[in-house]
């Protein structure tokens, strides 16, 4: 009839006198109304509060049915434990009395010994059984009933316990999974989560809002602790962020770095590298620093970073800098300085910036001091894939005050790479976007052997083709120039095989030039400086790079700014020069515009003085790199243009421009006498030029000659010299009336494509593709010791082919020593650059030329004894008889290129230029000379040449 439990019993924490042992399981002042309750935890937050039924049977026979004997037995059945808890109670033999009457203890106290309650919680005996009911509140630890830390002297070691709070690992507090339950990690927070038969597992704000842990077999997911540290917030799930192996509480994985961050393509340490794509969900650099090939070496490692977390790559060595929602970056080891790649590893620092909109570093010992920076301190590196070039490389390629590839902009990691050659204005002109360094040059993570496996070093970093697309297995090279027939000669010639109009912004401005050379592919192939120099990349990986192109024109380290060696030797690049066509220095200070200085450094002698305004060459019949044979011919050409009479290329600077279209190296350019000049390049096309053909290529003007003897051409085209017979061409540019200003440079000059032109009565075959040889096939014979020195491609012909053969203007311009240097009119001893072979004595042509000389300069080629003539009663007696002591230029011409009467023979009425300097019969109306009139049809034919076929010839004796 009672209506709750204190009617017999106290049940409550109210009532007076409660043991122990109830004060602790029942600690509320509210009455238990029931015994046929389910057992079970009805705990507060700060109070334990266990149902009747949990510590005694609820069943109604095990319940008196009225008073008891105050000697009774309390009846014991841990209602809230399995069946094989029981009994679990051990009542003492003596029995005692409690404030109600009730025994429960022998002396020792019972204790409860096999109940959950005072269990490890994982269904085994509790760990200790020497609490008694009797036992005063508060007494019982942590580790009373499950262990705790090592420190605790009873390390837990059920499921992975001991990994994160043994203290040598990790040492986690309890609060980091069972945050409900406990907040410190010493004291029970809520005791409704604790002894209630449930592993209440829930985060602490490390892992906030992380999925709760359910049994042994789930994975412990969407926690921050077993993510890929990616990410502070929740979520911790997607690619990215979710770990790559799920890990269960009572599984047997054993993590490696690998098991949270980390990927599938590498092996060893390098598993680890977190490779998630930069931006999902964070910056990622991680890509950039990991070392793709199979056995890796000198390559960035995780101590050089995180050397506070690490110290062998593979293992934690400083746990409480890992897992603690912190980026630790912390400098170690030794790697290479990234402003001396090719020097001794140095102490590596970093300084790092962790921001969640985009970290960063600075102060990066690895890394090259960054364009406009002043010092590492001030380059900083972002920790994504979103870098330009010029982040690291310090190349000003925008500047006004050097000669550069003129940029729009730097490349950024990722762009796309330009497939058409811009020109024109830097930011405004044709296809300008594209005026970024992967124009020429591929990405790192394409060139770097750490990022590509395919690339076996650093030099393969440009593209083979302006038109193709670099990917990691090709359109990537080591050289500016391929040479494999049927291709397109590599990156510098794909873009510039055609004229290209020249950016005047962000660069020095060329004045004298507005467009670049055009170089073929066809030209540049098999020329003379078509060969490679081998530039060998400091430091690891570099590899060695062919240098083709860039060794003439090499701005690198040399310009107006400069940027970190990375070769170890013949430094090689197309940056920055503060000479024009970034031409290289060759060890000599070079003048911007003085082409020629240039030219010297190679075509000099060991033996000469400051060629090209530098020291001489170390290796002779070597270039100046010490790589291509060079002949006796081409190393004289710097003697030459000492010698008195020259073609002044010393004079010029400045002046010449690379290209011949209209506004550039054309007719109304040169016709203006400010424009004189004559350089290297005027007469030689470096690109195309071979050593057997030197002139292949050269800038030349076809005449379109008149029909009508002894007048000048109608036109001249702009054209490309095939080189050899058609070598006129390249002479014509100045030497005739193409150059509108020709008397303006010099009133002596006289117009070559008026005195070459093959409708002339008579002149020197120098047109060889037009006409015919105008010398008689059976007249005339020559001076074989000489003329096979001065012409040694018809060396071994006869008189009779002589007559008939093509002539070149260097057959008669060209060297004191012509067998021994290279031909064309360089520079001689002799005026007019005549061209004398060794031991020759014929040096001579003036007005004072006369027959019975023995120095005449003709001698060289026609037969001095004048034998074979053609006169008409044969020998030579009109020269050695008739005319003998007489000058020669009594009789032809001054200038014996071409003429409008045959035999170069001068009559009466001289033009200005062609009459004899001081001669006695220069010929004024009827004072002298010959005297039939021009045009006259009565002029004997060799063979038949008589005294009366030169009229009254007046004056002559």
């Amino acid at each position: 009839g009672t209506t709750d439990c204190q009617t017999c019993h106290k049940a409550s924490n109210a009532a007076s006198g409660l043991s122990a042992g109830h004060l602790i399981h029942f600690a509320t002042a509210t009455v238990f109304t029931t015994y046929t309750a389910t057992p079970g935890n009805r705990s507060s937050g700060g109070n334990y509060i266990f149902a009747c039924p949990s510590c005694h049977p609820r069943n109604v026979s095990s319940h008196a049915n009225g008073p008891v004997a105050a000697n009774s037995a309390a009846n014991i059945f841990f209602g809230f434990s399995s069946a094989g808890r029981n009994p679990a109670w051990a009542p003492g033999g003596t029995t005692g009395t409690d404030t109600q009457g009730f025994n429960y203890t022998n002396g020792t106290g019972g204790q409860c010994n096999t109940t959950y309650c005072h269990s490890s919680g994982t269904n085994v005996n509790g760990n200790n059984a020497t609490y008694t009911w009797a036992t005063a509140q508060g007494t019982i630890g942590c580790k009373g009933c499950h262990n705790y830390t090592t420190g605790s002297g009873a390390l837990i070691t059920t499921g992975k316990h001991s990994k994160h709070v043994d203290g040598t690992t990790y040492s986690y507090s309890c609060a980091k999974c069972h945050n409900a339950t406990t907040t410190n990690g010493t004291g029970i927070t809520d005791k409704s989560r604790h002894v209630n038969k449930d592993k209440d597992v829930v985060w602490d704000a490390t892992n906030s809002d992380g999925t709760a842990y359910v049994n042994a077999s789930t994975a412990c997911s969407n926690i921050y602790c077993h993510s890929q540290g990616t990410t502070f917030p929740q979520p911790y799930t997607g690619a990215g962020k979710a770990p790559r192996t799920a890990v269960t509480w009572g599984g047997g994985q054993t993590l490696g770095c690998d098991g949270c961050h980390g990927n599938s393509t590498y092996t060893g340490y390098r598993n680890a590298f977190p490779l998630y794509v930069s931006g999902a969900p964070k910056g990622n650099a991680h890509q950039l620093h990991a070392d793709t090939r199979t056995t890796p070496a000198n390559e960035p490692q995780c101590l050089h970073c995180h050397s506070a977390t690490t110290t062998t790559n593979t293992s934690i060595t400083g746990y409480a800098n890992h897992v603690n929602e912190s980026y630790n970056v912390a400098a170690g080891g030794t790697y290479r300085d990234g402003d001396n790649v090719g020097g001794a590893a140095v102490a590596v620092t970093v300084n790092y910036t962790y921001n969640a909109g985009g970290s960063s570093c600075n102060t990066v010992s690895c890394h090259p001091t960054g364009l406009g920076d002043a010092n590492k301190a001030a380059t900083v590196a972002y920790w994504n894939n979103n870098h330009q070039c010029a982040d690291c490389h310090k190349i000003d390629l925008v500047n006004t005050s050097g000669y550069h590839h003129a940029m729009r902009n730097y490349s950024g990691s990722g762009a796309a790479y330009p497939t058409q050659a811009p020109q024109g204005d830097a930011t405004s002109g044709t296809n300008s976007n594209n005026r970024r360094c992967t124009m020429c040059h591929v990405d790192h993570s394409i060139f770097s052997p750490m990022l590509n496996i395919n690339s076996n070093a650093r030099a393969n970093n440009l593209r083979t083709d302006i038109a193709v697309v670099p990917t990691v297995t090709g359109g990537y090279t080591n050289s500016d120039y391929i040479g494999t027939s049927g291709g397109t000669g590599g990156i510098c010639i794909t873009c510039h095989t055609t004229e290209l109009t020249k950016s005047t912004t962000r660069i020095l401005t060329e004045t004298s030039s507005t467009k670049s050379a055009a170089i073929p592919f066809t030209s540049y192939s098999g020329s003379a400086h078509e060969y490679a120099i081998a530039s060998t990349m400091t430091g690891p990986n570099g590899g060695t790079f062919q240098a083709n192109c860039s060794k003439c024109h090499n701005g690198r380290g040399s310009g107006t700014t400069l940027e970190p060696s990375v070769f170890s030797s013949l430094t090689t690049a197309t940056h920055d020069r503060n000479v024009r066509r970034l031409y290289a220095s060759l060890g000599a200070n070079l003048a911007d515009g003085n082409d020629e200085n240039f030219c010297y450094r190679c075509h000099s002698k060991t033996g000469d003085t400051n060629p090209g305004g530098g020291p001489v060459k170390t290796v002779a019949n070597k270039d100046y790199y010490r790589t291509a044979t060079m002949s006796n011919d081409a190393e004289g050409i710097f003697a030459l243009f000492a010698k008195t009479n020259k073609h002044n290329v010393a004079g010029y600077t400045g002046r010449h421009k690379p290209s011949t279209s209209a506004g550039n190296e054309d007719g109304t350019y040169i016709s203006n006498s400010a424009n004189k000049h004559v350089e290297c390049a005027d007469c030689h096309n470096v690109h195309s030029a071979t050593a057997v053909n030197p002139t292949r290529g050269a800038p030349g003007v076809d005449p379109t000659n008149s029909v009508s003897n002894w007048t000048a051409p109608t036109g001249y085209a702009s054209v490309s010299v095939n080189g050899g017979d058609d070598e006129y061409r390249i002479c014509f540019r100045c030497h005739s009336g193409y150059n509108t200003g020709l008397t303006s440079w010099n009133a002596a000059w006289t117009d070559g494509g008026k005195e070459f032109s093959t409708n002339n009565a008579s002149y020197h075959w120098v047109e060889g593709d037009k006409g015919a040889a105008k010398a008689d096939t059976t007249y005339g014979n020559f001076n074989t010791t000489y003329v096979f020195k001065m012409m040694p491609r018809y060396n071994g012909f006869t008189d009779a082919q002589l007559r008939g053969v093509k002539m070149r203007c260097s057959d008669c311009h060209g060297s004191d020593s012509a067998e021994n240097n290279p031909n064309g009119p360089h520079g001689s001893a002799y005026a007019k650059m005549l061209k004398v072979p060794v031991g020759s004595l014929y040096t001579v042509w003036n007005s004072a030329s006369k027959y019975g000389d023995t120095n005449i300069w003709c001698y060289n080629c026609h037969s001095s004894t004048f034998t074979n003539t053609g006169f008409s009663s044969g020998g030579s007696n009109y020269h050695t008889t008739k005319h003998n002591g007489y000058q020669c230029m009594d009789c032809h011409i001054k200038v014996p290129h071409g003429w409008q009467i045959p035999h170069l023979l001068k009559p009466y009425n001289m033009p200005a230029n062609y009459a004899a300097d001081n001669a006695r019969y220069n010929g004024t109306g009827g004072t002298g000379g010959i005297d039939i009139p021009l045009g006259s049809a009565n002029w004997n034919k060799s063979g038949a040449w008589q005294e009366s076929g030169c009229g009254s010839h007046q004056n002559c004796n």
